[in-house]
């Protein structure tokens, strides 16, 4: 039989239970990466590509950051679709964030919104922008929840209005180097080597005898490094690609 005084245990617990659920406590994470771990463009910071090709952190003049829920409350402190100031280049913080109908310890996710107001002053309406799902393991509650990096997968965000493959973030190359290598293995051949770091741009090659004239040496996934046969008393090469925006970020 359960004594009295465990009967009174169980009725206090019960009591803290229900009075949890009645009160439907939002869960809480402070939404903010300001990480003791950051110096300088960090994977942690919201970062973009300057005029040199360099990732930069985004400049707080220009850049606006909205959080919303996955069915798009916005739940950051601007809700007229204007956006957050950032604090520094790269760096937001904006509070205390609750998700609505996720209680403390449980499961959710958002969405971050970043965008360039030179381009656009909401996010639907900017052509520079990047909007980013982030996944908690298990919110907090006021009045200390966690920050966002320490239970959430947020590992930054970069905006930049192009593809850019697999090596995210990077930014496009401001050139591209040509180098051509003789086949030892055939004196009637040459390798045509494009030596750029990360190759998301696929260039596609050509070749001429007169600089006038310009044909495609082969197809452009599969040229580079590839043995191309000289049947001809000379030739030049050149690589022709899209170019992308020369300023993905305007200030």
């Amino acid at each position: 039989m359960q004594s009295e005084k465990n009967r009174h245990w169980v009725k206090i617990m019960g009591l803290i239970t229900l009075s949890q659920l009645a009160t439907g406590a939002d869960g809480t994470f402070q939404c903010h990466n300001l990480f003791s771990n950051a110096s300088g463009p960090s994977s942690r910071y919201v970062t973009t590509c300057g005029g040199n090709g360099w990732i930069i952190n985004v400049p707080k003049s220009s850049a606006r950051i909205e959080v919303l829920t996955i069915s798009g409350v916005v739940i950051s402190p601007v809700q007229d679709g204007t956006g957050n100031q950032f604090v520094a280049d790269g760096i937001f913080s904006l509070g205390i964030l609750r998700v609505p109908g996720v209680l403390p310890g449980q499961s959710a996710d958002i969405v971050i919104r970043i965008w360039n107001t030179n381009t656009g002053p909401a996010f639907e309406s900017a052509s520079a922008r990047r909007s980013e799902r982030i996944h908690f393991w298990a919110l907090g509650e006021e009045p200390h929840p966690p920050a966002l990096q320490q239970i959430s997968d947020y590992q930054g965000i970069h905006v930049v209005p192009i593809f850019v493959g697999p090596w995210d973030p990077q930014c496009p190359p401001q050139h591209l180097n040509l180098s051509i290598y003789p086949n030892p293995l055939d004196r009637d051949s040459i390798r045509v080597q494009w030596q750029n770091v990360g190759e998301w741009i696929r260039p596609n090659l050509q070749i001429s005898d007169d600089m006038v004239e310009w044909q495609p040496v082969s197809d452009r996934c599969c040229w580079n490094g590839q043995a191309i046969p000289l049947d001809r008393a000379k030739a030049f090469f050149r690589l022709q690609w899209t170019p992308y925006p020369a300023v993905v970020w305007p200030e």
